[in-house]
């Protein structure tokens, strides 16, 4: 189901895992659409639910090669001032 973030953040990992960022990052879009504060949310929700660290820590870093340790513009903005 498209409305849950489990869909759009499986697609934007798995891209990742091929370092193809751009694909990965078209779907992290449609995962922080879903979920503006994943960055900051998305390990104590993946500890939630999945039991495997090592799978989760694989899922975090893909992610990241995605884009999202990237701070979202109005946390910078904010910084800024």
């Amino acid at each position: 189901m498209s409305i849950l973030f489990w869909d759009p953040m499986i697609k934007a990992a798995t891209p990742g895992q091929l370092n193809l960022t751009e694909d990965a990052g078209k779907m992290l879009n449609r995962f922080t659409q879903l979920m503006p504060d994943a960055h900051s949310q998305i390990k104590d929700i993946l500890g939630s639910f999945l039991l495997s660290l090592d799978l989760n820590n694989e899922i975090l870093e893909e992610l990241r090669k995605a884009g999202l340790n990237k701070e979202p513009q109005s946390l910078v903005a904010a910084l800024k001032n």
